[in-house]
């Protein structure tokens, strides 16, 4: 019975702290602060001869997850000739399937099946230009701010 008096006291008085009533907000004044750095950027060209890269080579199944959007090609090398390519968004996944065919993510692009017994290679086209960036970055002075 002590016991439940006193659980049911805790309650009670846990309650009565719950019932404060809301103040009136004034206004919010909110302070907009200057960066803490200040920075300056130099961006140039770097020449470069770029190719492209075969990431996967082999027989179906193969399966390449594309990092940055980028244009992917699938080359079929025993009839060497090019199958699909397109444009492929980052984080898809491009799958080269003996039934379904050539997929980029959801999308088909070469209905299956292929040939048995065949050779793919799934190809990274170069894409943008080659450029350096040299930042330098200094704290701003504090009567700045």
């Amino acid at each position: 019975m002590k016991v439940v008096v006193i659980i049911v006291s805790a309650g009670l008085l846990t309650g009565a702290g719950c019932n404060a009533k809301p103040q009136a907000a004034g206004p919010v004044v909110v302070e907009e602060k200057t960066p803490q750095l200040s920075s300056t950027w130099q961006t140039s060209a770097v020449p470069t001869h770029v190719e492209p890269t075969v990431v996967k080579e082999g027989a179906a199944p193969l399966v390449y997850m594309v990092e940055g959007g980028v244009v992917i090609r699938v080359r079929d090398v025993a009839n060497n000739r090019d199958i699909a390519s397109d444009f492929v968004p980052a984080r898809s996944i491009v799958r080269v399937d003996a039934r379904r065919g050539v997929i980029y993510g959801e999308h088909v692009a070469f209905a299956g099946p292929l040939p048995e017994n065949g050779r793919y290679q799934v190809i990274v086209e170069p894409g943008g230009e080659n450029v350096a960036r040299q930042g330098t970055f200094q704290p701003t002075p504090r009567g700045a701010r």
